[in-house]
């Protein structure tokens, strides 16, 4: 049984199309639908509803009747929404009288609900067939809803001193502690996307506003604050939560002593800029992230020292480079959101762009947005680079400089071969040798790179136009210098694609043009000179850091250096196929040296025919090359070969038929006098041999 997803499910659908008064009328004909069919429905003749409850045998029988105890409470829950909703399109700030009853009165039955529904599933596990997973899910639920009664019978009232307030928003904060904590640990053992949404979405507010009025600063976490309010006297719980995950409850000195959790930043650097962290979520965020950063640069250190020279394992190495990036990309978007609920925080509050904390903020998320899409490009880099191959002989990851037409190589598939005495011959080839791959998987294989550099060039542009980037000159140099270096290895990458199709001269002008981007570049010119502190970013751009978006000046030189070889060798390859005849004209050339004796199944050069001579010889002839000097004087000049002889009928270009189409149906300039001079000569008047002109259609017939 999946609670919280199933709850999550019926609420997407509903709000999709509707509201909370509509998601109350699609749970009312669930809830029909339902009861008709496990046999719950009230007969017509019957005045009052059925209220029997439901039983452990039920539940073992049927696991609908979860979903019946499920949907109750959603309707309830549903019912209260839909009232404060009603409430807020009216003219009044707030609810008050039979209207606030009405609604705190729908959330206790939801609320009521979803505990007797954890309490049957608690007492009753073998009966109704259920594990532990499941009652930490209807656990958490029934505390969510609790939390969110709690939560509205405190949060329009006024309290005489802060003792009062405090002790009242304890229940509130306890039981919405006690759903942040089961549904973390849910999180961390399934890893579910939808557990992390339920929390971002209802819980974690819930308690940070509970935390705020009860006196709490928002520096503190509010992982924090939901262990300090958990209640640990359920044992059975606490039992269950430790073997799902062991560091749900311990403190936060523990983990750090244990290395799994670092301390939380108070303070942020971005270009020599420091900024205070207000918000305990955002230093949290970021403290996440420089742990997946810290081991992010534990796997690129273990890879490298644990080279094996073979390609499988290289092929095999990048994907696990490339998913080592995960954590890291989500603990620094989570830092992104987390300055951007901020500052739509200070927004509500009216707070101005001016004030010093609407700046400090400002400055977090420039640093926390660049640290993000730095991440993002160093896991493109990594995919780009030129291995299998080239990081099996080599560690290094070069961005796609090079690139290897040979295909990679597979575990063979031949069938077994056998001894004298029947037993398995030894095979010591345990892979094939590797093969050049077909043009059009080499073609797939560049257009994946060109891709990747498609998306860090928008990333790159992107940076640029973010708020407080914009006039940092020696930043925008920064991130010039670095366009230009993922242009360039764009640029090359056509090149190699043009190389495969044959053509050499448009490859030729591509290693050129990829050249002149990064020719006038000095090598530290792309090395980032942001340094972002608490993140775990790698600002200084040395060979031995985890990639990111910053250029080191040695991988620049190489950059600059194979293109000019590049450029170098694919000149003298044009150079070479354009003095070098073909290889047709080299053999028809060769055969007519040979003796003329007949060989077997070839003609002899004096039985052939003209047109069979003409057919295999390609030569070039001098009347086509008349406007071309020879390079060192007649001797260069075949004058055995003038002109094609025999002569052979061939297309002659000659004077052309001009046709003005439109001249009978356009007014020229000029012409309009000629024709009234030819229409005072004649006797019949101008006009109407104009209009019979008109009349007539193209070549002088037609229209009547």
């Amino acid at each position: 049984m999946d609670i919280t997803t199933f709850i999550i499910s019926n609420r997407e659908k509903a709000f999709l199309i509707g509201s909370h008064s509509a998601y109350r009328s699609q749970l009312t004909r669930q809830l029909l639908k339902l009861r008709r069919r496990l046999g719950r429905s009230t007969p017509k003749n019957q005045k009052t509803p059925r209220n029997d409850p439901v039983t452990a045998e039920d539940v073992g029988k049927d696991k609908r009747f979860i979903h019946l105890q499920l949907l109750t409470a959603e309707r309830a829950w549903a019912h209260a929404m839909a009232m404060k909703d009603a409430h807020a399109e009216g003219e009044g700030t707030e609810v008050k009288g039979s209207t606030r009853s009405h609604i705190i009165s729908r959330l206790y039955k939801a609320a009521r609900c979803a505990s007797d529904l954890a309490v049957l599933l608690q007492n009753n596990k073998k009966t109704c067939g259920i594990n532990a997973i499941d009652v930490l899910d209807a656990s958490a639920y029934s505390s969510y809803l609790s939390g969110i009664s709690e939560f509205e019978k405190q949060f329009p009232r006024h309290f005489d001193s802060a003792n009062d307030q405090k002790s009242a928003w304890k229940p509130c904060l306890a039981h919405f502690s006690e759903a942040h904590i089961v549904y973390t640990a849910l999180l961390h053992h399934t890893k579910r996307q939808e557990f992390k949404e339920f929390l971002a979405g209802s819980i974690d507010p819930s308690i940070r506003y509970a935390a705020y009025s009860s006196g709490y600063p928002r520096t503190i976490p509010i992982s924090t604050v939901a262990k300090q309010h958990f209640r640990r006297d359920d044992t059975e719980r606490v039992n269950a939560l430790t073997r799902l995950y062991p560091e749900s409850l311990e403190s936060d000195e523990k983990l750090k002593a244990k290395g799994i959790a670092s301390d939380i930043p108070t303070t942020i650097t971005w270009r020599n800029r420091t900024a205070p962290i207000a918000d305990a979520a955002i230093g949290q965020a970021m403290a996440a992230t420089s742990t997946a950063a810290s081991n992010l640069a534990n796997t690129f250190s273990a890879s490298s020292s644990s080279s094996t020279g073979s390609v499988n394992s290289a092929a095999s190495l990048t994907k696990t480079l490339s998913a080592s990036y995960d954590p890291v990309l989500t603990s620094a978007a989570d830092t992104v959101d987390a300055v951007r609920g901020a500052l739509t925080d200070l927004s509500k509050e009216g707070v101005p762009e001016s004030d010093r904390r609407t700046q400090d903020l400002r400055i977090t998320d420039l640093a926390a947005n660049y640290g993000l899409i730095s991440w993002r490009v160093g896991r493109n880099r990594v995919v780009t680079s030129s291995a299998p191959r080239a990081a099996a002989t080599n560690r290094t990851l070069d961005d796609g400089l090079n690139f290897d037409p040979l295909a990679p190589s597979t575990p063979s598939t031949r069938h077994t071969r056998k001894g004298k005495n029947g037993k398995p011959a030894p095979d010591t080839s345990d892979q094939k040798q590797p093969r050049a791959e077909p043009p059009r998987h080499q073609l797939t294989r560049l257009s994946t790179r060109l891709a990747l550099y498609d998306a860090t060039l928008q990333s790159i542009q992107q940076i640029s136009t973010f708020s407080g980037a914009a006039k940092d000159t020696a930043f925008q140099s920064e991130l010039s210098a670095q366009k230009s270096y993922f242009t360039a290895l764009r640029t090359l990458n056509i090149a190699y694609s043009y190389n495969i199709v044959g053509k050499a001269r448009e490859a030729l002008a591509l290693f050129d043009k990829a050249a002149g981007y990064v020719r006038d570049l000095k090598p530290d010119a792309a090395v980032a000179g942001t340094s972002v502190s608490g993140m775990g970013h790698a600002g200084e751009g040395s060979d031995d850091n985890v990639p990111t978006l910053s250029v080191s000046s040695t991988q620049m030189r190489a950059l600059q250096a194979h293109l000019s070889d590049k450029v170098t060798r694919q000149r003298a390859l044009v150079t070479l196929q354009d003095h070098i005849p073909p290889l047709s004209s080299l053999a028809a050339d060769a055969s007519n040296v040979k003796a003329s004796k007949p060989e077997h199944g070839v003609i002899p050069a004096a039985n052939k025919k003209p047109d069979q001579d003409n057919q295999q010889r390609q030569p070039s002839l001098v009347e086509t090359n008349l406007s071309t000097f020879p390079a060192r004087g007649a001797a260069d000049v075949n004058l055995t070969n003038l002109v094609p002889y025999p002569p052979r009928m061939e297309p002659v270009p000659v004077q052309p038929i001009f046709l003005d189409l439109a001249w009978n149906h356009l007014e020229y300039p000029g012409r309009a006098k000629a024709q009234a001079q030819r229409g005072d000569e004649s006797d019949g008047g101008g006009v109407g041999t104009e209009a019979q002109a008109r009349s007539r259609g193209w070549f002088g017939f037609g229209r009547g």
